[in-house]
């Protein structure tokens, strides 16, 4: 998923520099083409990769829109961006679980999921009543019990 935020970020920024290069009166066509292309195939990748549908909508919507203009090609470069920043959201979130949730995955008794917590053994935050740990870590103390 990394690669297609770049991807997009990539994309936004020819889409930006394409703008700006053909000011009011300059021709997009080639530019509009380039840049509906290159989105098209990063929503074809992030389906791939199975990437959130609200993800692949936001990039499709990019690669749909007219661009008759250099505002909306300065759109277009928005909406590429947006959809990076949402991707590296969707990936954040990916990356944490709750301890009720390692509970059950690693067959782990929630007392002793909180003394790891207590004891350090594993970074977490409490988010109100919710405990949150990186998957990564607790697949590194937990990952032979998977249940």
């Amino acid at each position: 998923m990394k690669e297609i935020q770049e991807s997009l970020r990539q994309i936004a920024r020819a889409a930006m520099e394409a703008a700006r290069a053909a000011g009011s009166d300059g021709d997009l066509t080639a530019s509009a083409a380039d840049i509906r292309q290159r989105l098209e195939e990063a929503a074809r990748r992030a389906r791939e990769q199975a990437a959130p549908s609200n993800l692949v909508e936001i990039i499709l919507r990019a690669s749909g829109a007219a661009i008759p203009d250099a505002r909306s090609l300065a759109r277009a470069a928005k909406w590429a961006d947006k959809a990076a920043a949402r991707l590296a959201d969707a990936e954040a979130l990916a990356a944490v679980m709750t301890a009720a949730e390692a509970v059950e995955r690693y067959n782990l008794s929630p007392t002793a999921v909180r003394a790891a917590i207590r004891r350090g053994s594993i970074a977490a935050r409490q988010s109100g009543k919710t405990w949150l740990i990186t998957r990564r870590e607790a697949e590194a103390l937990w990952g032979g019990r998977l249940s």
